[in-house]
């Protein structure tokens, strides 16, 4: 969807209109009629849960290095689900 709004419309009511925009809906502000630049919403990127350190053992005054550990585990298995 490509919307056209003033310039001074997009600067007082950015709340509202991002608001109602779906994610890669354009807005094409103009000013006197004539367009002078474009908004699009960007999709939202996908997120992957986090780890429960202390179902995993990891207490808050763990080691480096089992941090370490956890970290490289963790990130071995994002990788192969191919989440990145």
């Amino acid at each position: 969807m490509k919307k056209r709004v003033s310039s001074r419309e997009f600067f007082h009511s950015f709340a509202r209109l991002h608001a109602a925009m779906k994610p890669g809906d354009t807005l094409v502000i103009t000013k006197h009629g004539k367009p002078l630049g474009e908004f699009t919403k960007q999709p939202i990127k996908k997120s992957f849960p986090l780890p429960d350190l202390k179902t995993l053992g990891l207490e808050p005054d763990a080691s480096l290095a089992a941090r370490d550990l956890l970290y490289k585990k963790v990130m071995g298995e994002i990788e192969r689900e191919g989440v990145a």
